[in-house]
């Protein structure tokens, strides 16, 4: 983060820091006191049950240190982590039978399979795919 300030010509020390509404966050970020560069400490996970689709916090900014009556500013990040395929299919049952009658036309039957893909809590879908298969 980079900060200014009409006083002293523009010539001045800051002191940053971050504020976090939720524990969460300050799990994931610090920020160099003097210098306002904001890093990651935790890597960083878009997906259910243990990440977040977006971090939020507040740089706060002081012209002095704490304690000698500093004016102070504010500014709002958010992080939204890019997501990665990392989260394999499942299928929605654990086994899986399929039932073909002996006088069926061997050269074909129908069969489908359904899985579950999600890449957080809240984006999830199910896939059924149908499929004409050959049996040999």
């Amino acid at each position: 983060m980079q900060a200014t300030d009409l006083d002293n010509d523009g010539v001045n020390t800051f002191f940053f820091d971050l504020k976090f509404t939720d524990d969460k966050g300050a799990q994931y970020f610090s920020i160099n006191q003097n210098t306002g560069e904001i890093r990651i400490i935790k890597a960083l996970d878009r997906d259910f049950p243990n990440g977040l689709a977006e971090f939020k916090f507040t740089v706060e900014v002081a012209d002095m240190p704490p304690g000698q009556n500093p004016l102070i500013g504010y500014g709002d990040v958010t992080v939204r982590p890019i997501d990665v395929n990392d989260n394999a299919p499942l299928f929605l049952e654990e086994y899986m039978q399929l039932s073909v009658l002996e006088e069926q036309d061997p050269s074909k039957y129908w069969s489908h399979t359904s899985v579950k893909v999600c890449s957080s809590v809240d984006n999830c879908k199910i896939i059924t795919n149908y499929n004409t298969t050959q049996i040999l």
